[in-house]
């Protein structure tokens, strides 16, 4: 029987001297490719757990594999049977994860530009993003392109507060919510990571992704809340407490 403790850690080690995300995602989808479906399916609830206790590298292995685009040019319809595998095996957490999305996504709709910046081309409001003055910069914050958001999470004067309000936005579009999570600064605060958490156009598997980073505290508020399957959320709190590792 294999271990697939071992295998995770192996992929970690290929992943971690890689300068960016886009590239971990590459290498470990190809090296996953490699085993059975029985395997992957294995190997992702392993991951999952770990993430959960915060064990060295695995968050980052799961943040690579947020990046589910990736995942499925290289694992393709074999995804449906490894998410079989794992619903059938009681996997829970990589049957989640790996939970089918409607064949058809619905558009994101009711998106605008701010009335006083409709005159502006695309290009034109992506220049601003990167030097807008604080008046226009808070214009730019409900702009629904994400590569307008992308040049406006470096602007220099950009603040955690202003970064939440983009994540916060409702209806938004799930690519600006992979935008944040893509920027090492901002994805890495924690009132972020919430409002990201809160936003329906958030997608799934970022969804899991910040359910690992989430308080004790706050799993248990979101018992409370439909969004989650209070179940789900319960076995989440209980691998963290059982298999908690004491501190020395």
């Amino acid at each position: 029987m294999l271990d697939y403790s071992q295998i995770i850690e192996r992929l970690i080690e290929r992943i971690q001297n890689l300068p960016d995300k886009i590239f971990h995602i590459h290498k470990v989808a190809r090296e996953l490719a490699r085993f059975s479906d029985f395997e992957i399916a294995n190997i992702i609830e392993d991951l999952y757990r770990g993430a959960i206790l915060k064990k060295e590298g695995y968050v980052l292995l799961l943040e690579a594999m947020t990046e589910f685009d990736v995942v499925r040019e290289h694992l393709g319809s074999r995804l449906s049977t490894i998410f079989d595998i794992a619903d059938e095996e009681s996997l829970l957490f990589a049957a989640e994860w790996l939970a089918p999305l409607p064949l058809i996504q619905k558009p994101a709709k009711n998106l605008f530009v701010h009335n006083d910046l409709m005159d502006l081309t695309l290009g034109e409001r992506k220049w601003h993003a990167r030097k807008a003055e604080p008046n226009l910069l808070e214009k730019l914050l409900v702009d629904p392109e994400p590569s307008v958001i992308e040049n406006l999470l470096n602007h220099s004067q950009i603040t955690e507060s202003e970064v939440v309000k983009i994540c916060a936005k409702q209806p938004n579009h799930p690519e600006i919510m992979m935008v944040v999570y893509r920027h090492k600064k901002w994805f890495s605060r924690y009132q972020v990571k919430k409002a990201l958490l809160n936003n329906p156009a958030t997608p799934p598997r970022l969804i899991m992704l910040l359910l690992v980073w989430l308080s004790v505290q706050d799993l248990k508020d979101l018992r409370k809340s439909r969004r989650f399957s209070p179940g789900f959320i319960n076995q989440i709190l209980k691998a963290r407490t059982i298999n908690a590792v004491p501190k020395l």
